[in-house]
């Protein structure tokens, strides 16, 4: 079988950084008892979490106005893998739902240069950063991604969506991985240049 090169977009919150650890700490300085078990829906309003939407969105506001900054890294393969893929002859994007800009920020790429920063700061080289909430218009072949409605969104368009194993997405169909090192193996094997072609 020839192996195409494809192009992968990789999410950043819950797929390369530690969003759910992050906002559960934003929680808990907010005077929330959170939860040490991962949120079983993506929405982060059940017991252990937040008590309803507009808390659950406040929380949320708090951590995006912080920027990337301090967010670990989910997954010590990230920049392997990142690289692995690369030197496979596949393009590698960065396609985001996070804004391009933060509120009072005087530009308007600030959250691209936070984004930037984080990367370098981890060792992940990638071929561009996309920001946009209808991902698949992105155009890439295959995507990796642990939200739910973005899977659904992809999947609609036609593409394919891999799913980033946790605990909020257990009910999503599909291909699925625990790691951006099986994910790397699977796109360089050639799991999906049939579903791409």
């Amino acid at each position: 079988m020839i192996r195409r090169p494809l192009h992968i977009g990789l999410d950043v919150d819950g797929v390369l950084a530690g969003y759910m650890a992050a906002i559960a700490e934003v929680g808990r300085g907010n005077g929330h008892t959170m939860s040490g078990e991962g949120p079983l829906t993506y929405e982060l309003i059940e017991p252990g979490w937040f008590p309803d939407a507009l808390t659950a969105a406040a929380a949320m506001a708090q951590l995006h106005e912080r920027g990337l900054g301090d967010l670990a890294l989910l997954d010590d393969t990230a920049p392997g893998a990142v690289r692995e893929l690369r030197n496979g002859g596949h393009k590698v994007s960065i396609v985001t739902a996070r804004q391009e800009h933060r509120a009072g920020e005087s530009s308007h790429r600030a959250g691209r240069r936070d984004l930037a920063s984080w990367l370098a700061r981890h060792g992940i080289e990638t071929d561009d950063l996309l920001f946009m909430q209808q991902k698949s218009l992105s155009g890439c072949d295959v995507y990796l991604d642990d939200a739910p409605h973005n899977i659904d969104e992809i999947r609609s368009a036609g593409r394919i969506a891999v799913v980033r194993d946790t605990t909020y997405n257990r009910q999503v169909p599909g291909p699925r991985v625990i790691s951006l090192a099986e994910f790397a193996d699977r796109v360089l094997r050639g799991d999906f240049n049939r579903q791409a072609a």
